[in-house]
């Protein structure tokens, strides 16, 4: 008789090497000797511009209750996958075509070093109906796929980490996709809670166990006060990121507790209950936070850190603008305050998880006390509420120079905080 493990290890030995060739030739379909597109016609100053001025390609108007419009153009669209790329230090460049009801693009990627020569190149083609919008076909290299496959791929490739986040997201906030007349019609779900919304990110941004800590913490320090209907965003930091440290002085992950503790903060500040989430009884007593004696300054502070510590600062951003943008037409009016503590809060949270080092700097300062002023400048003198007549009176666009000045500005005075001058340790 056979050993029944040898036979085991002869089945994995030839699985195994199936799988590997199998992973070798789709690799060498994909991946290919010439570009697309061409990559050397990468003008750095204009995409430096590009980069600079996306945010003014947004257009957006209401539709409905918390529905929303955005309509892009193909330059909009290639500008933004563009950005996309330079933000993740990718050497790549990017072609929209639309026509009629549907969508081509085209995206050529120059390979690292180590793959010196070799170039990932994608064609897409996305089709629309009254219905929804169809993948038609997708190309990577000379690999293929036509619908309804090239959908399947697609979806697969979205539930990948690190996409997996922004796959969860979109999957939360888009409803209709339409293409039509050269423009690319987008019908989102709209509510700045999506911004802190952790319930499907969770288990891939932070530690479940670790973010039960600071629950259970952030629940201690409220229930001292059960009569207060506010609370200060700084009387919530110091204790929380005093307990970062201390842990982190401990195990030595300090980027794991900051990523813990923001999302905590985040979730409470814009009025969302992990406590069922977490698998914890521990359940903060509600209050309002403030943030320069504002609610809604502290959400967006929080909701930006939280999603700029999560890699989506270029989401925040983008999303940040078009809500006031939209507000300028239909709403409270156009507000630099909010896009100020959009912008405030998402660097503390992209330095937080950047480095070991960083991360402790972090803990050290916002665990000093509950002044807020080393994390949030002085910004009750920024002009808001502005409808499309003042705004345009004002600043005259987006991107125009009058804009960018006070954007500048701005930029400056939250990179001046005190809590940003250990920024030039790599």
């Amino acid at each position: 008789m056979s050993n029944p493990l040898r036979i085991l290890g002869l089945w994995l030995a030839v699985f195994l090497g199936a799988t590997m060739v199998l992973t070798l030739a789709v690799i060498a379909l994909i991946l290919q000797r010439q570009p697309l597109l061409s990559v050397e016609s990468i003008n750095p100053v204009k995409r430096h511009h590009e980069t600079e001025l996306i945010r003014g390609k947004l257009r957006s108007q209401a539709v409905a209750g918390l529905e929303k419009e955005f309509v892009l153009t193909a330059d909009d669209l290639r500008a933004a996958a563009e950005v996309a790329l330079s933000r993740k230090h990718l050497k790549g460049v990017a072609e929209v075509l639309i026509k009629g009801d549907q969508l081509d693009l085209q995206v050529s990627i120059r390979l690292p070093q180590h793959l010196s020569g070799l170039f990932l190149n994608i064609d897409l083609i996305v089709e629309s109906n009254p219905d929804k919008a169809i993948i038609r076909q997708l190309k990577m290299g000379d690999l293929s796929l036509h619908s309804p496959l090239a959908g399947l791929a697609v979806k697969g490739i979205m539930k990948l980490p690190p996409l997996g986040r922004y796959g969860h997201l979109l999957e939360k906030m888009l409803m209709r996709v339409q293409i039509a007349e050269e423009r690319v019609t987008i019908l989102l779900k709209w509510n700045r809670e999506f911004l802190a919304e952790l319930g499907g990110l969770l288990t891939e941004v932070a530690d479940r166990k670790r973010m039960i800590v600071y629950q259970e913490k952030l629940t201690d320090v409220l229930e001292a006060d059960k009569h207060s209907r506010f609370v200060r965003l700084g009387h919530l930091v110091k204790p929380l990121f005093a307990l970062a440290y201390e842990r982190s002085l401990s195990n030595q992950q300090a980027t794991e507790e900051n990523r813990a503790a923001l999302l905590v903060l985040s979730a409470y500040t814009n009025g969302k209950d992990l406590s069922s989430a977490l698998g914890t009884s521990a359940q903060p007593p509600r209050r309002s936070v403030l943030l320069n004696r504002r609610a809604d300054t502290a959400k967006h502070f929080m909701g930006a850190a939280a999603m700029a510590m999560s890699g989506q600062g270029t989401l925040v951003e983008m999303l940040g603008l078009a809500k006031e943008l939209h507000d300028t037409h239909d709403g409270s009016g156009f507000s630099f305050i909010d896009l100020a503590a959009d912008e405030a809060g998402a660097q503390p949270g992209k330095y937080a998880v950047r480095s070991s080092e960083m991360a402790f700097r972090i803990q050290e300062r916002l665990s000093q006390g509950f002044d807020e002023s080393p994390f949030i400048p002085t910004i009750d003198d920024l002009p808001e509420s502005m409808n499309a007549e003042e705004f345009a009176h004002r600043f005259k666009a987006i991107g125009s120079p009058e804009y960018e000045a006070l954007r500048r500005e701005i930029n400056a005075r939250i990179m001046a905080l005190p809590i940003f001058q250990f920024r030039k340790i790599q």
